[in-house]
């Protein structure tokens, strides 16, 4: 099989990120997800798109807040990122490594889950707290 060159590979990335922002900036003016919509229960990744911009806003504590999986989702699309451009795509394609991800994503639903029936997510972080004091330390 022959590989493509880096340059034709940094071509495709600009390209694909200047096709997923207009994605992301359009988004969510009219979609809505469907599972919420069906259930009314908050899917895995309900809060993403919230996530996504409240870190590129640097405000790492509200992208947190909305959805805790945004950063081991975020190291996760880097390392396939870095696999692909250096032209290991079977490791960035492995559904071993894509299955763990989603296994994190599912982890964090089931522990926020609770939170529709309660009224308060299991992962807010109440200010004054030990978990405040840690997001704090490092953000």
């Amino acid at each position: 099989m022959e590989k493509t060159p880096l340059k034709k590979r940094i071509l495709f990335l600009l390209l694909f990120c200047v096709g997923a922002l207009l994605i992301i900036l359009l988004l969510p003016s009219f979609y809505r997800c469907p599972f919420y919509t069906i259930s009314g229960i908050p899917c895995p990744g309900c809060g993403m798109t919230r996530a996504f911009f409240s870190a590129l806003g640097m405000d790492w504590r509200q992208a947190l807040r909305w959805n805790p999986s945004i950063y081991p989702f975020a190291l996760c699309c880097l390392y396939a990122l870095v696999c692909w451009l250096c032209g290991r795509e079977r490791q960035a394609r492995s559904i071993r490594f894509w299955g763990t991800a989603a296994g994190v994503m599912l982890a964090v639903w089931l522990v926020r889950l609770p939170s529709i029936f309660t009224g308060h997510s299991a992962l807010s972080i109440r200010p004054g707290s030990l978990g405040d004091w840690i997001v704090s330390f490092f953000f």
